[in-house]
Parts: C-alpha cells; sequence; structure tokens
C-alpha cells in the first residue's frame, strides 16, 4: 500500500538523518554506494 510504503521512506529517511549526525564518514559512504543526492 502507498501508505505502508511512506513510511519505510520516513523511516530511512530518519535512519539516514540519525547516521549523518552520529557518523558523517559512513553516511557518505553510504549515500555513495546508493546513488541518492542529497536533500
Amino acid at each position: 500500500s502507498e501508505r505502508g510504503l511512506r513510511r519505510l521512506l520516513g523511516k530511512r529517511r530518519r535512519l539516514l538523518a540519525y547516521l549523518a549526525k552520529k557518523n558523517r564518514v559512513r553516511y557518505k559512504k553510504l549515500i555513495s554506494q546508493l546513488d541518492i543526492r542529497e536533500q
């Protein structure tokens, strides 16, 4: 369902935000691996 998908994406976004604060280097590596542009 779309609601479930949206919740999943929100969860991932929070996780990435948390990682960005905690471990910047690992976050950058993960971003490049997943090929995600930073918002």
